[in-house]
């Protein structure tokens, strides 16, 4: 639902079929404990956090929908980088995660 091209076009490249990082969101940990703390919190966490963007932006018409959806499927992108996926280290962090966290690391993957 997002109708924005630059919107579109960045989601499409991440998460579509053919995108480069689909398997890695699908499968990935959103945290080291407390929330979404599983294989597949990532996606879980993300696509909630849109859907509450979405119920939001219905109320306020003057906030862009397209911007708080991509946002919230976005936001923690960089917890691909922070925090390791595999079967047994799943939610640990790597070396970058603890030298630069999840924010960095996503606003630098997005301008790219």
């Amino acid at each position: 639902g997002v109708r924005d091209r630059f919107f579109s076009e960045l989601l499409t490249q991440i998460l579509s079929e053919q995108g480069r990082y689909r398997e890695q969101f699908i499968k990935a940990w959103a945290a080291k404990a407390n929330h979404h703390a599983y294989a597949g919190g990532l996606l879980r966490h993300s696509v909630e956090v849109a859907e509450m963007a979405r119920r939001l932006a219905s109320v306020e018409s003057r906030l862009n929908t397209d911007l708080l959806i991509t946002g919230g499927l976005l936001h923690d992108i960089g917890k691909l980088w922070e925090l390791r996926h595999d079967i047994w280290h799943g939610g640990e962090y790597t070396q970058q995660g603890h030298l630069h966290g999840h924010i960095h690391l996503g606003s630098r993957f997005v301008e790219n």
